[in-house]
């Protein structure tokens, strides 16, 4: 084990679930857990997590649900937050889940952040999505069909709830299909076809766009040549 990572591990142990706690909300960077340039404070400490002893493993993942309940827009930076919520995810925590769905339903103003919140929520966003919960799939669900919640997301939202339930893809793909017959030049095509075939296939995805006559879903339709050739080339590297 290398020096720097028996450092992070002996702060870990040595500090108590309250400081631990603050110290993530301080948002510096996650400083003293050390990384290498290639590195961030976050996946060194994710991966640190992972060498911990079990009681140890506790007290991180009590530290993560304590910072994001007593996260405070007024004291705490967003950066910070999203901090948390990637390190959870990154170690599977589902505890932080339903504190953080908290904070997105009632302490963000979804419109009119900066480009800086803007990406730090999206991370927020991600990590709820990607936990799958149920608490989470309720919450996606629920903030897809919500006019009010930025229609930036919808991309996000659609691919998670596909994810969930890929023999629903017909009836969720509408939404988004909408979304982007009025935005054409925000989302990027590749992009979701390839991540939406991931949980229907190639082929499903194909079928069920057929079925739509927006303009949305005929652009869809042309990237799945690329896709086809991006899951052939996964399965010969496979």
């Amino acid at each position: 084990m290398l020096p720097i990572e028996r450092q992070n591990i002996s702060f870990l142990e040595m500090t108590s679930a309250d400081e631990l706690a603050k110290w993530l909300l301080r948002g510096e960077s996650l400083s003293p857990v050390w990384y290498n340039d290639d590195e961030s404070g976050v996946v060194r400490l994710a991966g640190t997590y992972r060498n911990l002893n079990e009681n140890t493993q506790k007290k991180v993942s009590l530290a993560l649900a304590k910072s994001v309940s007593e996260w405070n827009p007024l004291v705490h930076k967003t950066s910070a937050l999203a901090d948390v919520a990637m390190i959870a995810a990154l170690i599977q925590n589902e505890a932080v889940v339903p504190g953080l769905i908290k904070i997105v339903e009632e302490k963000f103003v979804v419109q009119g952040k900066t480009t800086e919140d803007d990406q730090d929520f999206a991370i927020i966003v991600s990590s709820i999505v990607g936990s799958a919960t149920p608490e989470a799939r309720e919450a996606v669900t629920r903030w897809y069909e919500d006019d009010a919640f930025d229609w930036k997301f919808r991309g996000m939202f659609c691919i998670g709830l596909i994810s969930y339930n890929p023999l629903d893809a017909k009836k969720i793909l509408p939404r988004l299909l909408t979304t982007m017959d009025k935005h054409p030049d925000y989302f990027i095509p590749g992009y979701l076809a390839s991540e939406m075939a991931t949980y229907t296939s190639p082929d499903e995805l194909e079928k069920v766009l057929r079925e739509f006559e927006n303009e949305s879903a005929k652009v869809l339709l042309a990237q799945m040549p690329v896709v086809r050739e991006i899951f052939e080339e996964s399965k010969r590297v496979d």
